[in-house]
């Protein structure tokens, strides 16, 4: 498993939130100073399993969606070039359907949710 950088770490902390898992979990924003990433990351590459590691990312790599695309690319070889524009797409139209959400035009969120999943360039 890749260890994010402590900037990004800190940006999940500070959110107070993920909704990753089937259920949300919240808790009170804080944030943790870099000697605190290195002892957790030397923790994390010390565990007997050896199943996480430290990679530096690119230096475009500068918010979780990002990470997540990045470590897509690591981990499953999906290319970073051609993710990320499609993720930029993915991302605009998610935009546009809760904007339509949130009006109440329910033929609009139908239309942009249908392009949030079958658009692909």
């Amino acid at each position: 498993m890749l260890i994010p950088p402590l900037v990004l770490v800190n940006e999940k902390l500070a959110s107070g939130k993920d909704f990753s898992g089937d259920d949300g979990h919240t808790w009170d924003p804080f944030q943790i100073t870099e000697d605190e990433w290195h002892e957790v990351v030397t923790t994390l590459q010390q565990l007997p399993d050896q199943q996480y590691a430290f990679i530096e990312p690119p230096t475009w790599v500068t918010t979780l969606a990002e990470w997540d695309i990045w470590k897509q690319e690591v981990r499953l070889g999906v290319p970073s070039d051609q993710h990320r524009p499609l993720d930029t797409e993915h991302r605009y139209w998610e935009k546009k359907r809760d904007e339509a959400h949130q009006q109440g035009d329910q033929a609009q969120v139908l239309e942009y949710h249908l392009k949030t999943t079958l658009n692909h360039g």
